[in-house]
């Protein structure tokens, strides 16, 4: 589950071929990355509001992102 101070909403974190945020009240997506190999992604803690996620991808090419949580208001 992440917050945004931006849109004051809440979103969750989803795996489909794509890591992706949805909207949890309101539907829509967010892709974040694309083209994953089945369940080949890992999630490290950083500190109390970065996650580090590593994928590979179809193709076997290695990615990575860092998300921030903001907690709620």
């Amino acid at each position: 589950m992440l917050y945004s101070q931006t849109t004051d909403q809440k979103y969750e974190l989803r795996e489909n071929h794509a890591l992706y945020l949805t909207c949890q009240n309101k539907g829509g997506y967010m892709p974040l990355l694309d083209n994953i190999k089945n369940h080949e992604y890992s999630f490290t803690k950083l500190d109390s509001q970065r996650v580090l996620i590593k994928v590979t991808r179809k193709d076997g090419e290695k990615a990575s992102a860092i998300v921030k949580f903001y907690p709620p208001k």
